[in-house]
């Protein structure tokens, strides 16, 4: 069988990736944890930042807007955000210690499932969720692949490995 994008051409982080793709996500549920959560003031994150467009309206932080232009800005979103996300493509990419057929099928396999299941939830979202609710779930939506990805690849290779103990006894 041919696939047009074959994951063994997919070229994978070393596995050292893996820990550094947890720290980063660890700090980001940090950052949310200490700015959602606890509600902590966090206002030295409040930086003035570079924009490629900022919105002219007269809420912003920043009244006068246009584009390339600096703008004050809380960045906890933003660094929660680029934690979460590129720690997430961190392990998501990262090799195992031993990378072969069976690893990449259960790869192309945690893939599938997290690419349905984001695009069920969003369709589900779509049909029964409006106003504020319904943008907070699509915000989420952002981030549910790494995670679904995340989960169903570990519980695949840890269910296969007390399959294989089950087998060895």
């Amino acid at each position: 069988m041919y696939y047009i994008c074959d994951l063994k051409s997919i070229v994978l982080f070393p596995n050292y990736f893996k820990k550094i793709g947890w720290v980063l996500i660890v700090a980001a549920l940090g950052i949310w944890l200490c700015s959602e959560i606890l509600d902590l003031d966090l206002s030295f994150l409040t930086l003035k930042v570079p924009a490629i467009y900022s919105a002219d309206y007269p809420l912003a932080s920043d009244p006068k807007g246009g584009w390339f232009v600096y703008t004050t800005q809380d960045m906890a979103y933003t660094l929660f955000s680029v934690f979460f996300i590129v720690g997430g493509l961190l392990v998501m990419f990262a090799r195992e210690q031993v990378e072969d057929e069976f690893i990449h099928s259960v790869r192309h396999s945690a893939l599938i499932w997290a690419v349905s299941i984001n695009y069920l939830l969003l369709l589900l979202a779509f049909l029964g969720l409006y106003g504020p609710v319904f943008i907070d779930v699509v915000i989420y939506n952002v981030y549910s692949i790494l995670i679904i990805y995340i989960l169903r690849f570990n519980y695949l290779l840890r269910i296969s490995k007390k399959r294989a103990l089950v087998y060895e006894e």
